[in-house]
């Protein structure tokens, strides 16, 4: 399966100047089996939003994958740090991805 992630901190909701992703964790069902992926960064980045990224509306966006085949949901967690990983200006925190599904398409372009 291959998957595209949206992220983008929401000036209104965020009570920190600035955040930083520091990890991912990743709950992939399949067939009844869970398998566990967590780890640093996301896909060799640590996505940062600042003021400016966050008045701009700035959209960190990768693809992944993850193996496997037939019907798939994921849910998980990233984690953030106020300021940044090298830096950071507070506790770390987790911010929640809701269950989705991979799943085949009714038809394919």
């Amino acid at each position: 399966w291959t998957y595209s992630i949206r992220i983008r901190a929401i000036r209104e909701l965020c009570p920190h100047r600035s955040v930083q992703l520091t990890h991912r964790h990743w709950n992939i069902e399949q067939n009844g089996d869970v398998e566990i992926v967590e780890g640093e960064a996301v896909v060799g980045h640590y996505p940062f939003f600042g003021p400016e990224e966050m008045q701009h509306n700035f959209v960190f966006v990768y693809q992944s994958a993850s193996r496997g085949e037939g019907q798939t949901q994921m849910s998980g967690f990233f984690t953030f740090v106020p300021g940044t990983k090298d830096t950071p200006l507070g506790e770390p925190f987790e911010v929640q991805v809701a269950p989705f599904h991979l799943e085949l398409p009714h038809y394919i372009y």
